[in-house]
């Protein structure tokens, strides 16, 4: 269809390997974020209003790596990051190693769109907030003010999203990592993940969004790519007559997707019309655990892309003028090699 008055909007649960049995609720999580998406877009808000509660939908599972049911760090914490960009100005926002924030993403709206605020002094506003919560007070420097002045931003006790099946996964790491301390140890690729949201609005305007747990037994402290710029999320909208507007979110091990800063990466790549760019940074690197979305929009239509190197990446994705949302697995071919084969499909919008 033509994109002329649509709005789009995109999101994923990870990249990574699910369970069978686990399919049906991850597609139906899905399916709920992008009709919340798309309710904003047609009640009046923009791509970023639209991403920012699609996004917040999938912080609350239990189901996913990213707010309420993340990763444990190596101390038995919750500590998230997200970040968030608006294409039309390209403001971005980010938190990292936030524990005791049950909407990450939430927070990093508010930083992202602090951007266009005058500050005393002409003060510089922050791109990004590494903070943590401890019994609902927000400890470190500046960080309580900034709870204080975003009042919708709900803080919770750090131990009340944790859940049971993050403390029996970080158990069986744990254990693992003890017992076999001089040797390595095989993670599941299945929580290697985080959720991410793009968009497009009726005006042409584009978001996107990433919110994470984290890796397995990080070390406490630890930022990923959903917190660094570039790397998690990247939106930008078409300037000029014969580009495109682009916006992507990604997943996976955010150690090998920061060294390449695969976002921005992508989105220079597709605004330029050139093939996804391979990166001599992870050429000593023997499995690449990645996944992402895009759009690419002109005057006319839009693309909606997603790929991966796992062995599988649960998507969701809506339009404005769609009854309902649709959600998939997309699958690795059997006969493709996890970390070191890629799956790239996709559908015009």
């Amino acid at each position: 269809m033509k994109m002329d008055n649509h709005g789009f909007i995109a999101v994923h649960v990870g990249a990574g390997k699910y369970s069978t049995k686990m399919i049906p609720q991850y597609e139906k999580l899905c399916r709920v974020a992008c009709k919340k998406g798309i309710e904003m877009l047609n009640s009046g808000g923009n791509s970023l209003d639209a991403v920012t509660i699609a996004t917040a939908i999938l912080e609350d599972s239990d189901l996913t790596n990213a707010g309420y049911g993340s990763n444990l760090t190596i101390d038995g914490k919750v500590e998230c990051d997200a970040s968030i960009m608006n294409g039309n100005d390209l403001n971005f926002g980010a938190v990292g190693a936030v524990a005791g924030v049950k909407n990450p993403i939430i927070l990093a709206k508010k930083i992202c769109c602090g951007q266009n605020e005058q500050m005393e002094l002409g003060r510089i506003p922050p791109w990004c907030i590494f903070i943590y919560f401890l019994n609902t007070k927000c400890l470190g420097s500046g960080a309580y003010n900034l709870a204080q002045k975003y009042s919708d931003v709900r803080t919770v006790f750090p131990e009340s999203l944790i859940t049971r099946n993050a403390v029996k996964l970080h158990n069986r790491y744990k254990n693992q990592l003890l017992h076999y301390k001089n040797q390595s140890i095989n993670l599941e690729c299945d929580r290697l993940d985080t959720v991410g949201a793009i968009a497009i609005d009726q005006t042409g305007k584009t978001a996107a969004a990433c919110s994470s747990g984290g890796i397995l037994l990080k070390q406490s402290g630890r930022i990923g790519q959903a917190a660094m710029y570039g790397c998690g999320c990247w939106a930008q909208d078409k300037i000029h007559s014969d580009n495109f507007g682009v916006a992507v979110t990604t997943s996976g091990c955010g150690e090998h997707i920061m060294k390449t800063v695969l976002a921005r990466e992508i989105a220079t790549g597709m605004i330029k019309s050139t093939a996804i760019p391979y990166s001599s940074s992870l050429k000593n690197i023997d499995s690449k655990l990645c996944g992402l979305l895009v759009l690419k929009c002109n005057d006319n239509d839009c693309e909606f892309m997603w790929a991966h190197t796992t062995p599988s990446m649960c998507i969701g994705y809506m339009s404005t003028t769609s009854s309902s949302a649709k959600s998939r697995i997309s699958n690795l071919p059997s006969t493709a090699q996890p970390g070191k084969s890629v799956l790239v499909e996709g559908m015009l919008v």
